[in-house]
């Protein structure tokens, strides 16, 4: 709602009707007669022709003062008139802006919400209503207010320094909708205003045709500067057109050369902006699913333009970096991040996904024994296989890294299982986390670690979909259950990129997992273990507590 925009129609209509409508235009009486009676005993001095066209008979012949004198009586004289002119503009001269009153008057504000007529009122509101309503949705209530009421102000002063001595009044929003043009001209340069042309050529030619509005915006400047070279249209205040659009264009101009434009945008513009950011990263996601490495990095590197620094954008890059041979310093990088973010979640998906590009040696000796020490806290058997070869890598580098890489390389000596944590119970279940691979006729080929084998539908008796927290982000977890005593799933997440791949560009993610899922279990025959509305877990453990009791 342009709350502020639609303030400002409402004091002009007031403003109108109490100033225009029903104000008193009549000229004060007495003060009328208080100039005559001056002028008739001053005879010579300079008087307005209206002042004494109507006198009965003319004043006595008298000589003229001194300068001295005559300047003080001509300027009492003077005064008089203004009064009476003042008294026959009623309230609304009262409240214009009159160049001749100097700067000490009420007119430089007052002025931009007053009207002369019915056709000027509505003209303006036209205007008005065109471009306030986005300028103000883009830059905020209060900034708007603050730029209208100094759009008015300058126009104001524009037109006042062009004859300062002037006694016409002067009013009118058009000054400051003028600069609401300039700046509606710059900010939003590339929306496109409907014009209607009339155009008689043998024979009328009638219709609407869509303009830019900067080129709405510089036809129109165009016109008033040469209005305003020619001395401008009479009762028109050309000069405060100019100066305040001159305001609002150069306004615009540095706010987008400083880069607000991009924070001070219509609720439409960042909705647009999300909306493009989201399918960015989706169409990324997507494309490396597919292997199209390319057209990946090309959203990528685009995403990364509008936002710099996104992270799991930054992620994605790295990890197509490694697999196109482009090095792991990127990837390095990212897993830093995740390490000491404590994401071991994200730590592990993101390795299953590069197990196989990614070797030992692209990293630096350094990272190498961190992430082993990570892997080995992490107890993961599917990131087993990488933990010696990591250690190898950081030996090379010597010295404490070498000693220190040597001595967890001679924990390693027995079977690696004996380093991780005891197996569980054979009464517990066990969840193993695992990536789509491919769908074919026979079942889904999964991937975990180096283990890759493909599963039968009629291996899968229940499956279970739910959303839990991970690492303070909410995760789509699908247990593919393969055996019910003790309980064992497979478990795919939505961090897997392969499954929305298997839907065609623009598949939205969610959507694309609820019919994999339900494509699954038409095929497979298996038991659904959760209901049409997917439940919400505090933890992964709370998923796997939600249907090991029910298998």
């Amino acid at each position: 709602m342009p709350v502020v925009g639609a303030s400002v129609a409402l004091i002009c209509v007031v403003a109108f009707f109490a100033t225009w409508v029903f104000g008193s235009r009549q000229p004060d009486l007495a003060a009328l007669d208080a100039a005559r009676r001056y002028w008739v005993e001053h005879p010579y001095l300079a008087a307005p022709e209206a002042l004494i066209e109507d006198l009965d008979e003319p004043p006595a012949e008298l000589a003229a003062p001194d300068s001295d004198v005559l300047a003080q009586e001509q300027a009492e004289l003077d005064r008089l008139v203004r009064r009476v002119i003042d008294s026959a503009g009623g309230s609304m001269r009262r409240f214009a802006l009159v160049p001749a009153r100097g700067l000490a008057q009420p007119g430089w504000l007052t002025s931009i919400f007053l009207h002369f007529g019915w056709m000027h009122l509505l003209g303006n509101l036209l205007f008005l209503y065109i471009v306030a309503p986005l300028l103000e949705d883009a830059w905020g209530r209060a900034r708007f207010l603050l730029f209208y009421l100094a759009g008015g102000l300058v126009a104001n002063l524009a037109q006042y320094a062009l004859d300062t001595k002037s006694n016409v009044a002067i009013a009118g929003a058009s000054g400051a909708i003028a600069a609401c043009m300039g700046a509606f001209a710059i900010r939003f340069a590339a929306q496109h205003v409907r014009m209607a042309y009339f155009i008689w050529l043998l024979r009328p030619w009638v219709g609407t045709k869509m303009v830019p509005a900067w080129a709405c915006g510089a036809a129109w400047f165009a016109l008033e500067l040469l209005d305003l070279r020619h001395g401008g249209a009479r009762g028109v205040a050309t000069g405060a057109h100019v100066g305040g659009f001159v305001l609002g264009a150069v306004l615009a101009l540095g706010l987008k050369g400083l880069g607000y434009d991009k924070e001070l945008r219509t609720a439409e513009e960042a909705e647009l902006d999300t909306a493009h950011k989201a399918d960015l990263m989706q169409q990324a996601s997507i494309a490396a699913a597919r292997g199209e490495y390319d057209v990946a990095r090309e959203n990528l590197v685009e995403l990364l333009k509008l936002v710099p620094g996104r992270e799991d954008a930054e992620l994605l890059l790295a990890e197509l970096d490694v697999k196109t041979g482009r090095g792991a310093a990127r990837l390095e990088k990212c897993l830093r991040r995740l390490v000491s973010q404590r994401q071991s979640g994200a730590l592990s998906a993101t390795l299953s996904r590069v197990a196989d590009a990614l070797q030992p040696s692209m990293l630096s000796t350094g990272f190498a024994l961190q992430l082993a020490k990570e892997l080995l806290a992490l107890k993961h058997a599917k990131h087993e296989p990488m933990i010696a070869p990591l250690l190898e890598h950081a030996a090379t580098a010597g010295g404490r890294l070498a000693a220190e890489a040597d001595a967890l390389r001679a924990r390693l000596s027995g079977p690696l299982a004996d380093v991780t944590s005891a197996s569980p119970p054979a009464s517990e279940p066990v969840v193993n986390e695992v990536q789509f691979v491919r769908l074919s006729a026979q079942g889904l080929t999964l991937v975990n670690g180096a283990d890759e084998r493909t599963v039968p539908f009629e291996r899968i008796v229940a499956v279970h979909a739910g959303v839990a927290a991970v690492e303070g982000r909410r995760v789509l977890l699908v247990d593919l259950v393969v055996r019910t005593q003790p309980p064992l799933a497979l478990r795919l997440t939505s961090d897997d990129r392969a499954v929305p791949g298997l839907f065609p560009a623009g598949t939205p993610v969610p959507q694309a997992w609820r019919t994999f899922i339900e494509k699954l279990l038409s095929v497979s025959k298996a038991t659904r273990l959760h209901g049409e509305q997917l439940a919400t877990y505090e933890n992964p453990a709370a998923v796997t507590a939600a249907w090991s009791g029910r298998v």
